[in-house]
């Protein structure tokens, strides 16, 4: 029995070379990754909006100061140390002398006792701090819960809300020269690390809630006891969502979900609705009109997709699910931050903060994700025949996601069971005008589907049975008009002639020094006749075809050190066509260009960022040279290499991909000529659409 085998590796259709600018969404950072739980505030009085958060530099904490320039960006930190205080968080801003001046209220440790306190900073006017002042000692270590302010006893002077002192929520009344009344408390019966204020019962005073609870105020600084939100969570926000004039709650409790609760105006909710916006869903809650319609629209990070789902209001307080933007962790903030009347948002993601400019519209200025993906490797296609590419995702399952022709893609469409498998390829093997697909078994043999036309396939029929096999590609080796499939297995290729009406003939073996060789197809030596060229012990070998599902002797050219994947096309434009490998053993990709008889000059080797995996070759900066896309493996990045047209690459170009990508696709999923690309993101079940700009 001839074993001929497996693996996931990325199976790319025919080169595509469209007009494109070559330009994808490639947001700055400002400030240091640690600079967390951020508040807006104008610090420095110059009509531009800066950012306030807390940050760690060397073990010391800071408060954190970005000044807005007004065009979108922020300046480099300005850091006032914190001392004597431990582990400060959870700030809130406001003037509480009186002077005009911003300040910082925080909770923390004290550094000598180890006690729970709240700490007032006096901002002076540009950007900088006064020393921490302790203004309370709070019941319990468990007391470094958030903070929030507002006017809690109506004397028009600004307070101080602490929820989670043990079980109980602690109020310093401010008497507006920066000094405070003694601590007033309320039992809460629970601890919180989520707080909001708002009238919820509509008698003029504020209340608190925390999510999964709310507290209606007397109106002298203490509240009554908690009513329950069913289905709350933490976050939350406040809003009054469906114009009836009373509050209404936004809450999120990390899931996959956040949930819309509308309020009665008497301080009670109900369950609400909920929406899927993805995993770790309220990490942060943002409320604004994004799209210029006069409804509040909400902005949700999900903490571990790394990325933040808008959900638009329809104007009755239920949502229409927007898009979703590749980049943002935790913190979102919804502001004007470039002064052109429309709301933007100020996210923090792993490496800083990152500021989505709005279009005003509902969409912003970054790339795009979708959060139900769970396969690792990808190719485009026209599945369901409407002229919108589609996906089909595979490895750890398969299945299609229809394309709506704006980059967005519908739910996964899951194979049949039988055709499940390492290795795709897709081709019309019948011609029928449909797509078929050809997938690599689990077990043995290469499975068969013929297309419906929807989206869907046909249960498999499996060719080459007891021979197990791993990459799989389609071409016509024969020149009859019908595909043909090309397989690698234990011995070498193996070639399974198509019979034109969706069958195959038993596979010819053609033997290689290699056990299932990575393989790419192409004319390497001009004739007419399709060649394969494979990375093998000795080399890169090319076997030239005979025209009739056969192969010559094996021509060996020197391949780079750690070559695992490769593509090819024609680099430098002389006619010949050229292969690009990713190595991943050195952390780089070689071009091998071609002379037309086969053989392939000495690789040059261009150093990328980490341990590389899945390459593609396409335009996508409209020059006419090809350019390369690759995916360094376990990062958080694509790098994309232009070509020259004379065969050299220019520097690395890094976009960020979000985490581990493992998968890229390429093609046109806008339809307006531009090559866009797709980055599966796995395990972080992620898809990220990288459009390509006009």
């Amino acid at each position: 029995m001839r074993t001929r085998i497996f693996a996931a590796v990325t199976v790319l259709l025919p080169l595509l070379t469209v007009t494109a600018h070559g330009q994808f969404y490639n947001l700055k950072q400002y400030g240091a990754g640690l600079v967390r739980h951020l508040v807006e505030a104008d610090v420095n009085h110059d009509g531009k909006p800066d950012l306030v958060g807390l940050s760690f530099q060397q073990g010391i904490p800071n408060v954190t100061v970005l000044l807005g320039n007004g065009t979108g960006g922020f300046e480099a930190p300005l850091n006032t140390s914190v001392t004597g205080i431990d582990n400060p968080s959870f700030p809130a801003v406001a003037d509480f002398n009186g002077d005009g001046n911003p300040d910082v209220v925080f909770v923390g440790t004290d550094h000598v006792t180890g006690a729970a306190v709240i700490a007032l900073m006096l901002g002076n006017g540009f950007g900088t701090f006064n020393p921490a002042q302790e203004i309370a000692t709070v019941a319990d270590a468990r007391g470094r819960g958030p903070v929030i302010t507002g006017d809690f006893n109506g004397d028009g002077k600004t307070d101080v809300a602490v929820a989670g002192g043990d079980v109980n929520v602690t109020v310093l009344l401010g008497k507006g020269d920066g000094t405070f009344s003694q601590p007033v408390t309320s039992p809460s019966g629970f601890f919180s690390k989520c707080v909001a204020a708002g009238d919820f019962n509509n008698d003029g005073k504020l209340d608190l809630t925390m999510g999964t609870e709310v507290m209606l105020g007397n109106g002298d600084g203490t509240f009554q006891g908690p009513l329950a939100v069913p289905g709350g969570g933490c976050s939350v926000a406040v809003a009054d969502v469906n114009n009836d004039g009373n509050l209404d709650l936004i809450t999120g409790n990390g899931t996959q979900y956040v949930r819309i609760h509308l309020g009665n105006g008497t301080g009670s909710f109900g369950q609400g609705t909920a929406y899927l916006t993805g995993a770790g869903a309220g990490n942060g809650i943002a409320v604004g009109d994004f799209n210029g319609d006069g409804h509040p629209d909400v902005a949700v990070s999900n903490g571990f997709n790394g990325d933040v789902t808008i959900l638009l209001n329809k104007g009755d307080g239920t949502f229409l699910a927007g898009k979703t933007f590749n980049q943002g962790s935790n913190d979102v903030l919804a502001g004007d931050f470039n002064g052109d009347q429309k709301l933007d948002l100020v996210v923090h993601a792993a490496g800083g903060i990152i500021v989505f400019i709005g279009n005003g519209n509902g969409s912003f200025q970054d790339n795009l994700a979708q959060n139900f993906e769970s396969n690792s490797q990808a190719l485009a296609a026209d599945v369901n025949g409407d002229g919108k590419l589609d996906l089909i995702t595979y490895a750890y399952g398969g299945d299609v996601q229809l394309g709506n022709g704006h980059g967005g893609f519908g739910m996964p469409i899951q194979f049949p069971s039988g055709c499940l498998g390492n290795g795709v390829a897709v081709g019309d093997f019948n011609h029928d005008n449909k797509l078929d697909i050809a997938t690599i078994a689990s077990t043995e043999g290469v499975n068969v589907c013929l297309g419906n036309g929807d989206g869907t396939f046909q249960n498999a029929v499996v060719y080459d049975q007891f021979i197990f096999h791993q990459h799989v590609m389609t071409g016509d080796f024969n020149n009859d008009g019908n595909l043909d499939l090309a397989v690698s297995d234990q011995g070498g290729i193996s070639i399974l002639l198509g019979k034109g009406d969706g069958t195959f003939q038993s596979g010819i073996p053609t033997g290689l020094n290699a056990s299932f060789p990575i393989f790419t197809l192409g004319d390497f030596n001009n004739d007419g006749k399709l060649d394969v060229a494979a990375i093998t012990a000795s080399g890169i070998a090319v076997l030239l075809g005979t025209g009739d599902g056969r192969f010559g002797s094996p021509i060996v050219s020197t391949a780079p050190s750690g070559a695992a994947l490769l593509v090819a096309g024609d680099l430098n434009k002389d006619g010949n066509l050229d292969l690009v490998t990713s190595n991943s053993s050195t952390n780089s990709i070689s071009v091998l260009l071609g002379r037309g008889d086969g053989s392939f000059q000495f690789p040059v080797s261009y150093g990328v960022y980490g341990f590389l995996g899945p390459l593609i070759l396409g335009d996508i900066n409209g020059d006419g040279n090809l350019d390369v896309a690759v995916l360094p493996q376990n990062t958080e990045r694509m790098d994309v290499l232009f070509g020259k047209g004379d065969g050299t690459l220019g520097p690395v170009t890094g976009f960020f991909s979000g985490d581990f990508p493992t998968g890229i696709a390429a093609g046109d999923f806008t339809g307006d000529g531009d090559l866009d690309l797709a980055v599966l993101n796995n395990p972080a079940q992620k898809l990220t659409v990288f459009l390509n700009l006009r």
